[in-house]
């Protein structure tokens, strides 16, 4: 009789184990460990009993002792639940055990904002055309398949699937790809309105939410990528925490004078600011006199993406008398002047579409030539990548140029000046780098100085970088 009771009550667990498991996309949460250890535990125990090694009676204490665990269990899983679910519907939560996870905070950031943005479209429309296209997102991500906009316009998510969620790289994609439709389909309802006058619309309906949420969102990877980045002002850098420190990233449109030494570090920043780009889709370009073009398209290359790159560096190795464009790489001479005619060429005339530059040209004129000299053809650069809506970071070795007022005037023509300080050693790069910033488009800063984590090794647009290592070996640092 005990074993048949056993039996019966270990049967039952494993049976609503297994439930949960069906229901939830075959996904155990850390919640449902306990009580699988638990059913194997006693059904090996009891297993062991009726074999003769223990008696019996020891398997009934052992399953005793182990299901008294079962209430607190419960009672956490369901306060769990309800707050997950709170958090998921209005992306709110009171300070308390159990605390969400960010993958929770993010889901209610997101739920927040989409639901908002489906409400106007909703309203006309009602819900099914949004319930649609969550549908067609279920085929590459499930969780997707327990979601749904109701006829009130509120985002709704199946309560069953709440404890169990996370987000991966498809789960995030999958965000981008609705917001990109409500805003399409925002774009279609207006009608007449100028572009303008979308923006200015659906950034007043996202507002609240971006500021919000603003944090999660930059560490997620997905400020900037949200709606073609017309929903921010800011242009990721690349770097989670650099984007944190710079309240969302670079600002639109603006120049950004990088200072210091070459080094890992201050490469590792125009990588990441390009690669990052790639991987947006963004349209981007590399303009160096320091690097072979073939080495910029061999580092990129497993990104694939929009890149452009304006060859100033062959003309230092042999003769280049114009301007000529093979395939992705406008060659050019190297006097300056002639360069800003073949960056004119390599403009990416697609209006709408997120821009990014790096110019890495600075120290090769400012070794050989005044600030002076240059003043006027560097200013004619800046401004037609800010016109055709580039977001540009030069490069500049501020210890080229001895007079300190030349500097002062250098920087007179850039939104931002920062400084990265090398702070590798023989064994190569530390865990921080160090950064100060003098100005950033007239944006106060909390923190105008802060180091930045050393990246982990990862993929791009995971939200986590690559170190240096991953960067820097194809592009040899300048004398």
């Amino acid at each position: 009789m005990i074993v048949v009771g056993i039996s019966s009550v270990c049967a039952a667990n494993l049976v609503q184990t297994l439930n949960v498991y069906r229901k939830t996309g075959n996904s155990l949460h850390l919640l449902m460990l306990p009580v699988s250890i638990l059913v194997i535990s006693s059904f090996g125990f009891l297993f062991i009993a009726l074999q003769g090694a223990v008696a019996i009676e020891e398997g009934l204490v052992f399953y005793l002792v182990y299901s008294s665990a079962f209430p607190p269990l419960v009672l956490w899983a369901q306060e769990f639940t309800r707050r997950m679910k709170r958090v998921s519907s209005t992306a709110e939560f009171e300070l308390g055990m159990p605390m969400p996870s960010r993958s929770y905070q993010l889901l209610g950031a997101m739920g927040k904002l989409i639901q908002e943005l489906a409400k106007p479209i909703v309203v006309v429309d009602g819900p099914d055309q949004v319930n649609r296209k969550l549908s067609d997102l279920s085929r590459t991500n499930p969780i997707f398949r327990h979601m749904k906009e109701d006829r009130d316009g509120c985002f709704q998510i199946d309560p069953e699937t709440v404890p169990l969620f996370r987000v991966d790289d498809s789960t995030k994609d999958g965000f981008v790809e609705l917001v990109d439709y409500l805003v399409e389909r925002s774009s279609s309802m207006a009608g007449r309105i100028s572009r303008q006058e979308l923006v200015s619309m659906l950034r007043a309906r996202a507002s609240p939410v971006l500021q919000e949420h603003s944090e999660i969102l930059i560490e997620s990877g997905l400020m900037d990528r949200l709606a073609g980045g017309i929903l921010s002002d800011e242009i990721s850098s690349g770097l989670a925490d650099m984007d944190l420190a710079l309240r969302g990233g670079y600002p639109k449109s603006s120049a950004i004078l990088l200072c210091g030494p070459p080094s890992d570090e201050r490469n590792l920043m125009l990588e990441s600011f390009v690669a990052a780009g790639l991987v947006k889709g963004d349209a981007c370009l590399f303009v160096s006199s320091a690097i072979p073009p073939e080495n910029v398209v061999r580092q990129f290359s497993k990104l694939g993406g929009d890149l452009t790159v304006v060859d100033c560096y062959t003309n230092r190795v042999k003769e280049v008398d114009t301007i000529t464009r093979q395939d992705n790489i406008v060659i050019s001479p190297i006097e300056i002047s002639v360069v800003s005619v073949a960056i004119s060429r390599a403009l990416n005339a697609e209006s709408h579409k997120p821009k990014r530059a790096v110019v890495d040209i600075l120290p090769t004129y400012l070794v050989f030539q005044s600030v002076e000299k240059i003043y006027l053809d560097l200013m004619e650069i800046i401004d037609q990548l800010r016109k055709a809506g580039y977001t540009t970071i030069f490069s500049l070795n501020p210890y080229y140029i001895k007079d300190q007022g030349a500097v002062s005037t250098l920087q007179e023509l850039f939104d931002g000046v920062m400084y990265v300080e090398r702070t590798a050693d023989s064994s190569g790069m530390k865990n921080e780098m160090s950064i100060r910033v003098e100005k950033m488009a007239g944006r106060p800063l909390s923190r105008p100085s802060f180091t930045i984590g050393k990246p982990a090794p990862s993929k791009w647009g995971t939200g986590v970088q690559p170190s240096s290592a991953e960067l820097v070996p194809s592009l040899p640092i300048e004398a």
